[in-house]
């Protein structure tokens, strides 16, 4: 089975943002994360947003989804297993 067969494996996968306080207090947008669950709540992948310093948070804050992206998904060992990068 390859790494990423695990979405020929369930009929539904949901994915939920893991927010961190400063997000949610000062509506700051920090590096998303995310969680990959089947419909038994179990979690099958982690979705990490790459951080890449200040320069790149002040442009998560003005341009919010509107602004490159790479993040790293990692199966529940945290094995890396997929970059995906929106230029």
């Amino acid at each position: 089975i390859s790494n990423l067969d695990i979405f020929d494996q369930h009929h539904r996968i949901f994915v939920k943002q893991q927010k961190e306080l400063v997000e949610i207090i000062l509506d700051w947008e920090t590096a998303n994360k995310y969680t990959v669950f089947n419909e038994h709540k179990t979690p099958l992948l982690f979705i990490v947003e790459r951080k890449k310093g200040f320069l790149d948070a002040l442009k998560r804050f003005v341009f919010r989804s509107h602004r490159s992206l790479e993040v790293d998904v990692f199966d529940t060992q945290k094995r890396p297993l997929l970059r995906i990068v929106r230029p």
